[in-house]
């Protein structure tokens, strides 16, 4: 009898601590979610900010925020720069005047 409630104790035990470290990694996920969502994602590879950016001159620009990486710049350009959705959608829209 004794050894049936030495067992039956231990048994509670391990599912405390499977419980315990359940709770823990949820809590660390929920932690994880909320800071990639504090982080404001830009360009097309839909990233957080890093090195040299450029913004497109479209005002409407989906993604507003460009890596330079991403977008095969080196430098900045002079003048307007609009992102390859922008003068795409132009393009086409010249092309059916």
């Amino acid at each position: 009898m004794n050894q049936c409630i030495t067992f039956l104790f231990s048994l509670d035990i391990q599912s405390a601590a499977r419980a315990q470290r359940r709770a823990q990694q949820q809590q660390q996920y929920q932690q994880q979610q909320q800071q990639q969502q504090q982080q404001e994602i830009w360009c097309i590879c839909r990233e957080p900010a890093h090195g040299k950016m450029i913004q497109c001159d479209n005002d409407q620009c989906h993604y507003q925020w460009f890596h330079f990486s991403c977008v095969g710049l080196k430098k900045a350009p002079k003048g307007d720069w609009y992102c390859e959705e922008y003068q795409n959608q132009h393009k086409d829209k010249k092309q059916k005047k």
